[in-house]
């Protein structure tokens, strides 16, 4: 997921969900918000049960770039 933004490039990666079926909005794995103020973008992991002292994980990787895009070129931001 990316936001190109004037004179920089915001990149998030994640491993996005293999069953759409475990996530709980509608079968989506990601969420945006936009406003006058802000745009919010979020990842969603897969709604799962998980033991007393078990963990689960949800990383995400974050770039940020002065390699600017148009929004044609979405291929290009993979490269980074």
């Amino acid at each position: 997921m990316a936001l190109l933004s004037g004179e920089l490039t915001f990149i998030k990666r994640f491993q996005p969900v293999v069953r759409q079926s475990l996530c709980l909005d509608g079968g989506c794995n990601i969420e945006i918000y936009t406003c006058s103020n802000y745009i919010e973008m979020k990842t969603l992991g897969a709604f799962e049960t998980i033991c007393p002292d078990a963990e689960i994980a949800h990383t995400e990787c974050w770039k940020l770039s002065t390699d600017v895009f148009e929004p044609d070129q979405f291929k290009a931001v993979s490269q980074l």
